[in-house]
């Protein structure tokens, strides 16, 4: 499979004996010739990662139709993992933490704790002879790291190299028993005077409170001590270090004050990070910002001995949007009348009150919903218009009296749902910098996934879908941004386009789903989404049907909804690139996949 992370992974697994480890992360091209089933073969090299590092061995990984295959030997004992060969059974005998896996060559069920666990077939264990006089125990890496080590693997295009990433489980190490020796008596050293954190005021506590007529937010006990104002992102907030301070009376505590963009505030006593020194004593105070503000400022100002924080105003001074209950609330400064009229067919709200009654300045913000996308203020003399353009069909009921002092709408989706309800989030695989595959002949995965993806969208916008490229041209996006892109849109499915890589003999279609789903929805509507589009791509293309499978890739499995990833062919295949490179075929595609697209939406 084809992936890549952006992030540094880290490889929680050791070999064996005679490891080194080489710090250059050039990309394998060594081909591997190998006897595996009686039968000679081509293989390319696959290195593995640990530490930003590719680990060297005497038995080298390599890469068997879409499979990276590993020695059996890569767990290592350090990290409580054992790996018993029985000649006579061909069987590998791996256990760790309480597991014991069996990994019996050429077969395609394994054991785990007694219980059968079927492979596919290009993952079972194999006897492999790279050319001397013995042959090497290969097993599949995805399962002898995700099932047996509980951790994830991926794939890194680039570099064209497997690596391995840590979750949360902590590993614990066996201690290595060693003789104790005598002790040699050694003269007392001269104990060290430890120095204590440098603290010149306590935080007390925070306050909402008026000054000059506006709310403002009183930090109370901050002295006149130095402090860094950091602002961040994903999600939107500031940053205030309040350095030799400590906080009185808790390590954490939280207001839920709403002042203008802030929409709570965050108080504790912060443990140093790498950019302070580990003897710092600080306060960390932390105003998160409403979603859709992109700028926030906030004006900070000493008072005596407190620290007074007073927001610009905003968009958000006289409009409150409540995500949970789908409750937009406007603030008249009067009582008055106004008008609430709804536009269907064009998802859009128009919402008129006299400019004297209601304190709203000119400008918009994209409110972050599943229903609420941009809404828009206009100043228009006499009248202030308040436009919101929907995502989706809705309900609505105006709570409010009319005339009054505020207006109060509550929304909903409207049920008889209709195409243009619908939002589909496409994703042409790779880009830019990182071209996928690449045959023989220097055809590029990403371009055919790009052709294909665009087809298919604009077959899916003919008929009146509301689609999301994550790319629209040849750039690069990072994998953690496609599904981001898709869950900030709160698209119903995510569709993933690729072409696959692997000997010239490999072929077909097939379509994956995350293995790791805690969402039942999800799970349910993500394996129908992919039977459906398989079984469309298969019936109009004829090629072979590889189906349904299961794999960790990020983009599918962080995406929150229903997502798959379709492999539309291979380029390592002669035959199946001249079909991919003609534009008649990558057409028949992108039909097959807005037919499984439509007929999932018959059900869903």
């Amino acid at each position: 499979m084809r992936k890549k992370n952006s992030i540094i992974y880290i490889l929680l697994i050791a070999l064996f004996l005679g490891i080194s480890v080489d710090s250059s992360h050039a990309i394998s091209d060594r081909s591997l010739n190998i006897t595996m089933n009686k039968e000679s073969m081509v293989v390319r090299e696959v290195p593995i990662i640990m530490n930003e590092k590719v680990v060297k061995t005497d038995t080298p990984s390599f890469l068997y139709i879409d499979r990276t295959l590993v020695p059996a030997r890569l767990i290592s004992e350090n990290y409580g993992a054992k790996v018993v060969w029985n000649q006579k059974t061909e069987t590998a005998t791996i256990s760790h933490n309480g597991k014991v896996v069996d990994l019996k060559i050429n077969s395609q069920v394994a054991k785990v704790n007694g219980k059968d666990y079927k492979l596919d077939k290009y993952s079972t264990p194999r006897l492999v002879n790279f050319g001397g006089n013995s042959a090497h125990t290969m097993v599949p890496l995805t399962f002898l790291v995700e099932e047996v080590l509980g951790y994830e693997t991926d794939w890194d295009y680039e570099q064209r190299a497997a690596y391995i990433k840590e979750t949360d489980k902590v590993v614990e190490q066996k201690p290595e028993i060693k003789p104790v020796p005598t002790p040699t008596p050694k003269p007392k050293p001269t104990p060290e005077v430890e120095k204590k954190p440098v603290v010149n005021n306590s935080v007390l506590d925070a306050s909402m409170e008026k000054r000059n007529g506006n709310d403002v937010i009183v930090i109370k006990g901050t002295g006149k001590v130095k402090r860094n104002v950091i602002n961040l992102n994903n999600p939107n907030r500031i940053v205030i270090d309040l350095m030799e301070s400590e906080l009185k009376g808790a390590t954490y505590k939280n207001f839920d004050y709403t002042v203008g963009v802030i929409k709570s505030v965050r108080m504790s006593q912060f443990i140093p990070d790498t950019n302070y020194n580990e003897k710092d004593s600080i306060v960390r105070v932390v105003l998160d910002i409403r979603d859709g503000e992109k700028s926030p400022k906030v004006k900070i100002t000493e008072e005596g001995n407190n620290l007074v924080l007073e927001p610009e105003r905003s968009f958000w001074d006289n409009i409150e949007f409540d995500k949970n209950s789908k409750t937009l609330k406007i603030k008249n400064m009067s009582n008055t009348s106004y008008s609430v009229d709804y536009d269907k067919r064009k998802d859009e709200m128009n919402i008129s009150v006299p400019s004297n009654a209601v304190g709203l300045n000119s400008g918009s913000v994209n409110i972050s919903d599943s229903l609420l996308g941009n809404l828009e203020i206009i100043d228009r003399g006499n009248t202030t218009n308040i436009k919101i353009l929907f995502k989706r069909g809705v309900n609505y009921n105006v709570t409010s009296s009319n005339p009054g002092d505020e207006i109060e709408i509550k929304f909903s989706r409207d049920q008889e749902i209709r195409k243009s309800d619908r939002i589909i989030v496409i994703d042409p695989g790779h880009g830019g910098t990182d071209p996928g595959a690449v045959s023989s002949s220097g055809t590029r995965e990403k371009d055919i996934a790009f052709d294909v993806s665009m087809r298919v969208n604009n077959k899916l916008k003919s008929l009146g879908y509301k689609t999301i490229t994550t790319r629209d041209k040849d750039i690069f996006i990072t994998l953690d941004n496609r599904p981001k892109i898709a869950n900030e849109n709160y698209a119903d499915i995510f569709v993933s386009i690729h072409a696959n890589s692997a000997v010239p003999t490999a072929k077909g279609i097939e379509t994956y789903v995350p293995r790791t789903v805690t969402n039942p929805i999800k799970k349910e509507q993500g394996d129908s989404l992919a039977k459906l589009v398989q079984e469309e791509l298969i019936k109009e293309t004829k090629a072979t049907n590889r189906g349904v499978k299961q794999a960790n890739h990020l983009v599918t499995r962080k995406s929150d909804m229903a997502a798959i990833l379709v492999e539309v062919g291979f380029l390592s295949n002669p035959a199946e690139e001249s079909l991919l490179k003609t534009e008649g075929y990558r057409d028949r595609l992108a039909d097959a996949v807005v037919k499984g697209i439509e007929r999932y939406f018959e059900i869903y």
